[in-house]
């Protein structure tokens, strides 16, 4: 049974890298609602899928990044360790691919795949990111912008895990310039401002709230 997203706190990694995971499972940390919702909202790719053919399930294992349904029924998968570096790399890369020295995957070492629907109540931030891709414009670059300006406020303590979705909501409802995005200035621009929009919410939100 998953705990309740509220008892997800912060805890240190080795090498000193933080990260968000559940002290009772760590299926909660790979599902990666907020990720998942910014890959949604990126499109992803050159020829970009409308929100609707694009599909998010809950992958345990963190082992395929992606699928890609062909018109016969195949399915192509991109595979490899639960590492974002190499969907990353190839992203930055493409359509050469950049010699990453990590660990390689080894299938004989596989208890099996898993993959499950998202419950769009525990996951909420998918609704927010299939809102942010049908605005499409700089929607999805606010929606990245809030959502790390909140996850590295809950990394070092200063909200709980359950305000990043709230925040991101806010900054996403309450903006007040266009959406429209004809340059990557324009992109860089919304960035930037969100992330100062999601501050002052995370700051009025402390102030705010009980001692």
């Amino acid at each position: 049974m998953l705990p309740m997203p509220g008892d997800v706190r912060p805890i240190r990694r080795k090498a000193g890298v933080s990260a968000a995971i559940d002290p009772i499972s760590s299926r909660v940390s790979r599902a990666r609602s907020a990720r998942s919702s910014v890959a949604v909202s990126d499109g992803g790719g050159t020829e970009v899928s409308p929100p609707s053919r694009i599909d998010v399930v809950i992958h345990p294992q963190s082992v395929v990044h992606s699928m890609v349904e062909f018109k016969d029924g195949s399915v192509m998968a991109q595979m490899g360790i639960p590492d974002m570096r190499i969907p990353i790399g190839y992203a930055f890369s493409y359509p050469e691919r950049l010699p990453l020295e990590l660990p390689r995957l080894r299938p004989h070492r596989m208890k099996g795949l898993v993959f499950e629907r998202p419950d769009r109540k525990r996951f909420p931030a998918l609704r927010l990111a299939y809102a942010a891709a049908e605005t499409g414009g700089s929607a999805p670059a606010v929606l990245n912008g809030a959502n790390e300006e909140a996850v590295r406020a809950f990394l070092s303590g200063r909200i709980a895990f359950t305000d990043i979705v709230r925040i991101v909501d806010r900054v996403l409802s309450g903006w007040s310039g266009s959406f429209a995005a004809r340059t990557l200035q324009d992109v860089l621009a919304a960035d930037a401002q969100a992330r100062r929009d999601a501050q002052g919410t995370i700051s009025r939100q402390r102030r705010h709230r009980p001692s």
